[in-house]
């Protein structure tokens, strides 16, 4: 049976950019906190590119010719706002030739309801998508942002993000069996406010202020 859910977990160096995520003292260097979730999707990219379409190419050095396998296309990435501009930027610097997509979306954090309130999106008929939010918590966003695109005709779709939650993965595997997730970590549980535990808090806020509107 194909795996779904990919988990970083034996990669040191993801492991301890998880360690200076989660630290509370490190969190108020907002540029700090952003140069590792960047970082972090840097890490998570090359993993993604294992799973999209490739190809082999032949090319000449000085000396001879070497084969490579290499990514047939360029996914195009998806950008949850606001949470997953950081780790987009670090995508950007593995798929270089990839097209952005934005998608912003709020939480009704009394129902933990979600809605899909803004769309730029780049044409994805036939082509794989990545989609870029660090935290895959009810899963309430990440599965209406995956309908939303099917609707436009994706050949693939993976979810990639920073932590997980089990309820999150369960809700998505219900609902999107065919998508993929590649986390870095799946964590304990959600507390009572749909929150990873035990997570790092609110990435939106970390990455950009406090929202208050």
């Amino acid at each position: 049976m194909e795996e779904k859910v990919i988990e970083l977990k034996k990669n040191p160096v993801v492991q301890q950019l998880l360690c200076e995520l989660r630290n509370p003292e490190l969190q108020k260097n907002r540029f700090i906190f952003s140069a590792n979730m960047k970082l972090l999707g840097i890490l998570l990219a090359a993993k993604t590119s294992e799973f999209l379409e490739q190809k082999e190419v032949e090319v000449g050095s000085v000396l001879g010719t070497a084969k490579h396998r290499v990514t047939a296309h360029a996914p195009v990435l998806v950008n949850v706002l606001r949470a997953g501009t950081a780790m987009l930027s670090g995508n950007l610097e593995v798929f270089r030739e990839s097209e952005t997509t934005v998608i912003a979306a709020s939480r009704n954090e009394e129902t933990l309801e979600c809605t899909v309130y803004y769309l730029a999106l780049n044409d994805v008929v036939g082509r794989e998508v990545i989609i870029v939010d660090p935290m895959l918590a009810t899963g309430g966003t990440t599965s209406s942002v995956c309908s939303l695109l099917k609707k436009h005709g994706p050949t693939k779709i993976i979810v990639q993000c920073a932590f997980a939650a089990p309820e999150g993965i369960i809700k998505l595997e219900s609902e999107h069996p065919d998508v993929l997730v590649i986390a870095a970590v799946v964590d304990k549980q959600l507390n009572e406010k749909g929150y990873i535990v035990p997570g790092l808090g609110d990435a939106g806020d970390l990455l950009c202020g406090k929202k208050v509107k």
